[in-house]
């Protein structure tokens, strides 16, 4: 009943596990941030319908739900996985951040060993250098087209309801 724009996350979700798929990866985990993540059962979704396409699942135990802060002590129960997840899908980019630094002071090479993708922008200069992958709303489109829809919905009041799906823009890991 209102107008909407909003980002396909279930196909963003998908997008970033057919990557990693064929970067080689079969092993993934997710790490769900609930505290500000609303998109989180659509990136579910789209991973585990690219998983399940490419005749993979998703293992018990590797869907993990941690507020950022608790990001880093997911880390031991993520290496504890039989076998270890070579992917990893991040909600936000804080806890991406801390598992990264968790990872390496245990000695797992990222990208290497471990793929981590977060789906929010890195703060910063740490996307250019640090080998995160990022699947990330694109924040200008997203204003532009509310500002449009809005302009013309004050133009045109008794218009049906518009929904508007941008897609994310992806940014593979740095490598090297």
């Amino acid at each position: 009943r209102a107008d909407m724009v909003r980002v396909d996350s279930t196909a963003a979700a998908r997008r970033v596990v057919e990557d990693l798929l064929a970067q080689g990866r079969r092993q993934f985990a997710v790490l769900e941030t609930p505290q500000a993540d609303n998109a989180a059962p659509e990136r579910l979704a789209g991973a585990v319908s690219a998983l399940e396409a490419a005749g993979l699942a998703l293992a018990e135990g590797a869907r993990i739900s941690a507020a950022d802060d608790e990001a880093a002590s997911v880390v031991e129960r993520l290496l504890a996985l039989q076998p270890a997840p070579d992917a990893l899908l991040v909600g936000s980019a804080n806890a991406a951040l801390q598992v990264y630094s968790a990872l390496r002071g245990r000695g797992v090479e990222v990208p290497g060993q471990m793929a981590i993708v977060s789906f929010e922008p890195l703060p910063g200069a740490l996307a250019a250098l640090l080998p995160i992958g990022v699947m990330a709303r694109p924040a200008e489109e997203l204003g532009a087209a509310a500002a449009r829809l809005l302009l013309e919905r004050i133009d045109n009041p008794r218009m049906p309801a518009r929904d508007q799906v941008l897609e994310a823009q992806y940014t593979p890991a740095r490598v090297g």
